[in-house]
């Protein structure tokens, strides 16, 4: 079975003259996250989905 791979879009609009160095270290961290809470998603859907799938 193949690796799976994921794809994160970020979009954002700001003001003009707006920090942009301070803005994408926000956005890099926003990342970041979804990136753990990725991770922490799929090993809960691998532990307790099988269990779902047998009491149906």
């Amino acid at each position: 079975m193949g690796d799976l791979t994921y794809g994160l879009f970020v979009r954002g609009q700001y003001h003009a003259g707006d920090d942009m160095r301070k803005r994408f270290g926000e956005v890099k961290a926003q990342v970041r996250l979804a990136d753990q809470l990725l991770d922490t998603m799929s090993l809960f859907a691998a532990k307790v989905m099988p269990k779902v799938a047998q009491a149906l």
